[in-house]
């Protein structure tokens, strides 16, 4: 997946758009996969 984006909150928001249409993520699996993704940075 490519989109572009001019800020985070922007790219943010075309993630979980994408998360919603093409997957059928609900939002809570869409604020997991997110959070998940975040968490994953800071612990290494």
């Amino acid at each position: 997946m490519y989109a572009k984006a001019h800020n985070k909150k922007e790219a943010l928001e075309r993630i979980a758009e994408y998360l919603r249409n093409e997957r059928g993520y609900s939002e809570k699996k869409i604020k997991k996969f997110i959070a998940e993704s975040f968490t994953e940075k800071i612990n290494r």
